[in-house]
C-alpha cells in the first residue's frame, strides 16, 4: 500500500473515533469517577499495593512488596514471610494474585515461587522452584486450565500444576512457539484457547494444538509488543495490555486486533502508554490501569476511552496514577490498588453523576460552589457560580461558553453569587445576582442590568419565577416585582408590592398557586400573594405547634402532583401543607431527623418524572415517597459526592435528570437508574478466642454449617467471636447481630463497631451460636453462620459428682449451698473483673497510640498532622454559620478561626551559645505560656523548630490583637529557667490572619493561605524590630479575585491602596517598609 494511500486510511479512522467519541452518554466527558480511599493509615502492610484478589469467602486479598494483607471490611490482617516457619508466607514482595475456581487463593511471589493460602489452618503451603518445581521462583502470572489445574508463568516459562497431586510440568519456549521463556500474562479463554503474554509478544494456542501461534497486534507486524496484561470480556474478546502501546482488543474469531486511543490532558492520543492491568466493571465497562497516567474506561461498544486521574484538589480522586492492580468484586465494587494504597468505586451505580468544579477544572465547572442551575432549549445547561459568574455546559461534552464577572456592573456580572436563572420565550435569560437583576440574551453575548429600583439598583435578587411571559422578581431589599418579558430587549414593570405587608422584606423562593395566587417564601415566614386582589396572608413559624410551619427560614417551594405546597427551610426540615382546620389556619405535616432526613437544613425540592420528591439538604440527598412520607436518606455510599448543597440550586432537565448545585460542583441524578443495594455478604468469622488463646476461625466459615464443634474447656470458661459481613460498600451501616441458641432468648444487637459475640460462665452443655449480618441497607444475609459449641463441664459438674453431692447435701444443704454459690459468684467476679482489665488495657494503649501520632514529643503540643485531620471539619462549621449568616442578614457570633504564627527571637542563639537542653526547656515553657493566653479548645501546634502556630477556635476577630499583644507580653514579660538555674530573657514576635478573611465570601481564601498571611505578618514583625506583632487583614478597597496572588507578591502595595490592613503594637511606617519581600 503506498504510504499516502495508509495515512489517508489513519485520518479516516481518526474521524470514525471522534464520531464515536461524540456519541458518548451525557456528562461522560464532565463527570469525575469518585473512589473512597483506604491508605497505609488503616493497617496496610506497605503502601506500594501490587495486586489484588477475592477469595471465594469474599474477603480481600491485598499484596504489598512488604506483605500480603486480607481486609475485612474493618481492619488488616497481615500475613508475612517468617524465615523460621515453613508454613509462612514464602516472600513479602507478592507479584500475582489468584482466586481459583474453588474459590482458593494462590500467591505468585517475586523470589520464591507459589504459595496457596490454607484456610483451614491460617497458613501457606508452598511450591518452589527446582528441577521439579517451578521454572522460576519469580511468578509472573497464574491462571485456571478449565480442569481443576493451573498455568503458571515464571521468569523462566510455562508451567502447569496440578494442585492434588503437587506435580509441575515445564513448557519448553523453544519447541513450543512461545517467543520468550519469560511469561508475563495468561489467559484462558471460553473456548478453551490459551492465551500467553510475554515481552517478545502475544501467542495462543488454540484447542488440542501443541504450538502456539503468534497474534500480530500493530499494523507493521514488526517486533512483538511486551503484554503486560490479558482478559477475556463478556463478548469473548480478549484485551491485552502492552507496556509501550497502550492497549488492543482482540477478536476471538478473527483475531484481528483494535488498538484503544485514549486522549491525554491536552486532548492529543498518547502515543506510548504502559497498560499494566485491565478489568470489566460491572457495568460492562472496561478499565485499563496505566502505569502514570491513571486509568483508562472504555465503552466496550463504542472503544470510546475517558481517562480518571489523581486530582490533588479532590480528596475523592483516584489516590494515585500509577495503577498496579483492578478488581472487580461480585457486589460491583470497583478496587484499584496503586502506589498509595487502595481507591474504590461503586462501578454497579450509574444513577448519580458527580462534576467536581473549580479553577483547575480544564472545561469543566470553574466554580466549586454551584449557587444556581438552568437547563435551556437547546439541551445546554447554564450554571451560577459563587464567584466566577456563569458557566455554559454541554451536557454532550464540556463547558462551551461562560458569563465572567466585570468591571462595570451595568453591563457585567458582579464577583459574587448567581442566585437565580430564567430562560424566557423571548429568547432572553433573567439572572438574580447579588447585586441585583441582569438580562442576557440566550447566545450570552449582550448583558445588562435593570435599574428596578432606582435607590438600590444593586440590591440582591434572590428567587425568579416565571409564568408564560410573566416573570415575578424577590428581593432581599424592596419586595415583589411583576416584569413583562414578552418583548426581546425590552422589560416593562408591571406591578410592584413592597415588603412591608410581606413576614420579612428577603424573598428567596417563589412558587404559582393553582388559583393564580403567589407563595412567597423569605427568610423569615412564608406568604400567600393575590395579585388580583393584592391581599397578603402572612405565615409565620410555630416551633411550639406540631402542625405548624417548622421554621421561618424558607428556601425552597414545591407543588407536589396532589396539590399540596411543599416548604424546604433552613433548620426545620421540610414542612407539608395538608389542608386548613376549621379557623382556616394552614395545616402542616413535617419531615425532619426523626421521620429520616439526612439534615433539617433544607435547600432543594424538586419532583421527578414519577412524582417523587427529592430534597438537598446540608448533609445529603432526600429521596421521599409523596404517597406515604417515606424518606430514604442518601450520601456518599449512594453515590452522592457533594454532601453540602445550595439554597434553591436546582432544576429538572428535559432529560429527567434532577440536578442539584452544591458545595464542591454538581451532582446529576437520573432517578430511573437509582437502585436499592441488594447485595447480600456472607458472614464470616474473623478471629475466635477460648478463655486466652486463639482458634482457627476460618474453620467455621462453612455456609453450610461446621460439623466439629468449638470446644469450651473448664479452664477457659469464655467464649469471644467476632465475626463480620463482608459487604465493603459502607461497613460503617451494617448491622450485625448474634444468638446464642440454648442460652439467649432472642437475636443480640451489635452494632459494625464491635461485631462481637462474647460470653462466660457457660453452663456445661450443647449450643449453637447464630451469626447474621445485614448489607448497608439493612437486609439480612441467608443463610446465617451457625458455629456448634461445646461447653465442657468441671469436675464438679459431673454427673458423679452431683450425686455425691445430692448425699452430702441432706446432711449440709445450707452450707453446701451457701459455699458454692459464694465460691461462683466470687469466680464470675474475677473473670469479669479480668476481661474488663484487659478490654480496658487494649483501649488504653489503642488510644495512647493514636495521641503519640498527633502530638509532638519535645513539647506535648498537637503535631502538624493533628491540625490536617481536625480542621476541615472547623473550616466547614465556620463557612456555614458565615453562609447562614449572610442569607438571614445577621452576622454571626464567635464564628471566626483567628491563625497566630508565634516565633522565638534569635533563638538560635539560644542552642549556640547555652546548649540545645536549654533549647529544650525554652521550648517546653513556651508551651505553658500559650496555654496561659489560649482557651483549652484552641489548637496549639508545634510547626516547626522554634515556631508555633495557634488556631484561636469560635471567636471574633475583633479580639485578635488583644491576643497577639498577651502572646507577646507573655515572652517579653517573664524570664527562661534554663537547666542549673540560669535565667534567660527573650522576646517573640507574632503574625496573625482571621478566616474567612472575606466575611462574605467564606470560600475565597482558603485556610493554607491565611497560615502564610500570618506568616506575612511574622516576616514583617522580625524587620520591623521584634517583640511585636502584626496582623494582615482585609482593606475596605480590597479586590477578592487575586488577592492572595497580589498580598504576597506585593504587600506594601496592597497597604497603600487600601488592600490590605496591617494592625501592629510597632511602628506603622517600620511595619508598612518591612512587609514588602526582600528582592521585590
Amino acid at each position: 500500500m503506498p504510504l499516502s494511500v495508509f495515512r489517508a486510511c489513519l485520518a479516516i479512522c481518526a474521524l470514525l473515533l471522534a464520531g464515536v467519541a461524540t456519541s458518548a452518554p451525557r456528562w461522560n466527558q464532565l463527570l469525575d469517577t469518585a473512589f473512597q480511599n483506604i491508605s497505609q493509615d488503616a493497617g496496610l502492610p506497605g503502601a506500594v499495593v501490587t495486586v489484588l484478589a477475592e477469595d471465594g469467602e469474599g474477603f480481600l486479598w491485598v499484596a504489598t512488596q512488604s506483605g500480603l494483607a486480607r481486609w475485612d471490611g474493618y481492619r488488616f490482617r497481615v500475613y508475612r514471610a517468617k524465615p523460621d516457619d515453613a508454613r509462612s508466607l514464602p516472600d513479602n514482595w507478592v507479584q500475582t494474585l489468584h482466586s481459583d475456581t474453588r474459590g482458593r487463593l494462590w500467591i505468585g511471589t517475586n523470589a520464591n515461587g507459589l504459595a496457596r493460602y490454607d484456610s483451614a489452618t491460617d497458613s501457606f503451603i508452598r511450591y518452589g522452584a527446582g528441577p521439579k518445581g517451578l521454572s522460576n521462583g519469580f511468578v509472573r502470572a497464574i491462571a485456571d486450565d478449565g480442569q481443576g489445574g493451573l498455568w503458571i508463568g515464571t521468569d523462566g516459562g510455562l508451567d502447569h500444576l496440578t494442585p492434588d497431586s503437587g506435580a509441575v510440568t515445564h513448557t519448553l519456549h523453544n519447541d513450543s512457539g512461545l517467543p520468550n521463556k519469560s511469561i508475563t500474562a495468561i489467559a484462558r479463554d471460553r473456548g478453551g484457547a490459551l492465551w500467553v503474554g510475554t515481552p517478545a509478544g502475544l501467542v495462543r494456542r488454540a484447542p488440542g494444538a501443541t504450538r502456539f501461534e503468534a497474534v500480530t497486534l500493530h499494523a507493521s507486524g514488526g517486533v512483538g509488543e511486551y503484554v503486560s496484561s490479558l482478559m477475556e470480556d463478556k463478548q469473548g474478546r480478549v484485551w491485552v495490555g502492552t507496556t509501550e502501546q497502550g492497549a488492543y482488543v482482540v477478536a476471538a474469531d478473527t483475531l484481528t486486533a483494535t488498538r484503544i486511543v485514549a486522549n491525554g490532558a491536552a486532548g492529543v492520543a498518547q502515543r506510548q502508554e504502559a497498560v499494566s492491568v485491565i478489568s470489566a466493571a460491572a457495568n460492562g465497562d472496561i478499565w485499563l490501569g496505566t502505569n502514570s497516567k491513571g486509568i483508562i474506561i472504555v465503552d466496550p461498544v463504542t472503544l470510546a476511552a475517558r481517562r480518571v486521574r489523581h486530582d490533588a484538589a479532590v480528596p475523592s480522586s483516584v489516590a494515585d496514577d500509577t495503577i498496579t492492580g483492578l478488581l472487580c468484586q461480585r457486589s460491583g465494587l470497583m478496587w484499584v490498588s496503586s502506589n498509595l494504597g487502595l481507591s474504590r468505586h461503586d462501578s454497579g451505580q450509574d444513577a448519580v453523576l458527580t462534576v467536581y468544579g473549580g479553577a483547575s477544572r480544564k472545561d469543566g465547572v470553574s466554580d466549586a460552589n454551584v449557587t444556581s442551575v438552568l437547563p435551556m432549549p437547546d439541551g445546554s445547561v447554564w450554571l451560577g457560580l459563587a464567584t466566577n459568574g456563569v458557566d455554559i455546559i454541554d451536557p454532550l461534552g464540556r463547558r462551551t461558553g461562560a458569563l465572567r464577572p466585570g468591571a462595570d456592573p451595568a453591563t457585567a456580572l458582579p464577583g459574587d453569587y448567581v442566585w437565580s436563572m430564567v430562560a424566557t420565550r423571548a429568547g432572553e435569560v433573567y439572572l438574580g445576582t447579588q447585586r441585583g437583576l441582569y438580562r442576557v440574551d440566550r447566545g450570552g453575548r449582550g448583558m445588562t442590568r435593570l435599574a428596578l429600583s432606582r435607590p438600590k439598583p444593586g440590591a440582591r435578587v434572590d428567587a425568579l419565577r416565571l409564568d408564560g411571559d410573566t416573570l415575578w422578581v424577590g428581593s432581599w431589599a424592596d419586595g415583589l416585582w411583576q416584569l413583562d418579558v414578552s418583548v426581546k430587549g425590552a422589560t416593562r414593570v408591571l406591578r410592584h408590592e413592597g415588603a412591608l405587608r410581606l413576614t420579612d422584606q428577603r424573598i428567596n423562593a417563589i412558587e404559582l398557586a393553582a388559583d393564580g395566587a403567589l407563595w412567597l417564601g423569605t427568610a423569615n415566614g412564608l406568604n400567600r400573594y393575590d395579585p388580583a386582589s393584592g391581599a397578603v396572608e402572612r405565615i409565620v413559624p410555630d416551633t411550639a405547634d406540631p402542625q405548624g410551619l417548622g421554621a421561618g427560614a424558607i428556601t425552597s417551594l414545591m407543588t407536589d402532583r396532589q396539590g399540596r405546597l411543599w416548604v424546604g427551610t433552613l433548620g426545620g426540615g421540610i414542612s407539608i401543607l395538608r389542608e386548613r382546620d376549621g379557623q382556616g389556619r394552614p395545616r402542616f405535616a413535617r419531615l425532619g431527623l426523626r421521620e429520616g432526613l439526612p439534615d433539617e437544613g433544607v435547600n432543594k425540592l424538586m419532583l421527578d418524572q414519577d412524582g417523587a420528591v427529592w430534597a438537598s439538604t446540608d448533609d445529603g440527598v432526600a429521596l421521599i415517597a409523596p404517597e406515604t412520607l417515606a424518606v430514604r436518606a442518601l450520601r456518599r455510599d449512594d453515590g452522592f459526592q457533594i454532601r453540602t448543597y445550595w439554597g434553591g440550586a436546582g432544576a429538572i432537565t428535559a432529560e429527567g435528570e434532577i440536578l442539584f448545585g452544591g458545595n464542591g460542583g454538581l451532582t446529576v441524578v437520573r432517578p430511573r437508574k437509582l437502585r436499592p443495594w441488594t447485595f447480600r455478604p456472607r458472614v464470616v468469622i474473623t478471629e475466635a478466642r477460648v478463655g486466652d488463646l486463639g482458634v482457627m476461625a476460618n474453620r467455621y466459615n462453612d455456609p453450610g454449617g461446621a460439623t466439629t464443634p468449638l470446644r469450651v474447656t473448664p479452664e477457659a470458661n469464655s467464649l469471644a467471636i467476632e465475626f463480620a459481613a463482608l459487604d465493603f460498600s459502607a461497613p460503617e451501616r451494617n448491622r450485625y447481630a448474634y444468638w446464642l441458641d440454648g442460652y439467649d432468648r432472642d437475636w443480640v444487637d451489635s452494632g459494625p463497631h464491635r461485631r462481637l459475640a462474647a460470653y462466660t460462665n457457660l453452663p456445661p452443655g450443647n449450643y449453637t451460636l447464630r451469626l447474621r449480618g445485614a448489607n448497608r441497607e439493612g437486609v439480612w444475609s441467608e443463610p446465617e453462620l451457625r458455629i456448634p459449641v461445646m461447653v465442657l463441664p468441671a469436675w464438679y459438674q459431673t454427673v458423679w459428682f452431683r450425686l455425691g453431692a445430692g448425699l452430702a447435701a441432706l446432711l449440709a444443704v445450707y452450707g453446701v449451698v451457701h459455699t458454692r454459690t459464694a465460691y461462683l459468684r466470687r469466680v464470675q467476679r474475677q473473670l469479669e473483673d479480668k476481661v474488663a482489665e484487659r478490654t480496658a488495657s487494649l483501649l488504653a494503649a489503642t488510644q495512647a497510640l493514636e495521641v503519640a501520632s498527633l502530638t509532638d514529643p519535645l513539647t506535648g503540643l498537637r503535631n502538624r498532622r493533628f491540625l490536617t485531620l481536625n480542621l476541615d471539619e472547623d473550616i466547614a462549621h465556620v463557612t456555614r454559620q458565615h453562609i447562614n449568616g449572610a442569607r438571614s442578614g445577621q452576622a454571626p457570633e464567635n464564628a471566626d478561626l483567628v491563625f497566630f504564627l508565634v516565633d522565638i527571637d534569635h533563638f538560635k542563639q539560644v542552642n549556640d551559645q547555652c546548649g540545645h537542653a536549654a533549647g529544650d526547656a525554652v521550648l517546653m515553657q513556651m508551651r505553658e505560656r500559650l496555654q496561659r493566653v489560649f482557651r483549652a479548645s484552641d489548637y496549639l501546634i508545634r510547626w516547626g523548630g522554634e515556631e508555633f502556630l495557634v488556631v484561636a477556635r469560635a471567636t471574633s476577630r475583633a479580639h485578635a490583637a488583644t491576643q497577639a499583644e498577651r502572646v507577646r507580653a507573655s515572652v517579653a514579660d517573664e524570664d527562661f529557667t534554663l537547666p542549673g538555674g540560669q535565667k534567660l530573657r527573650k522576646t517573640c514576635s507574632v503574625g496573625f490572619a482571621c478566616f474567612p478573611f472575606f466575611p462574605a465570601a467564606p470560600a475565597a481564601v482558603a485556610w493554607p493561605d491565611i497560615v502564610e498571611l500570618a506568616d506575612l505578618g511574622l516576616y514583617a514583625t522580625k524587620r520591623a524590630g521584634r517583640n511585636g506583632w502584626v496582623g494582615c487583614v482585609a482593606g475596605t478597597a480590597a479586590e477578592r479575585e487575586g488577592f492572595i496572588a497580589r498580598a504576597l507578591a506585593q504587600p506594601e502595595a496592597m497597604a497603600e491602596r487600601g488592600e490590605l490592613q496591617l494592625p501592629s503594637n510597632l511602628d506603622a511606617d517600620a511595619v508598612l517598609r518591612a512587609i514588602t519581600p526582600t528582592g521585590a
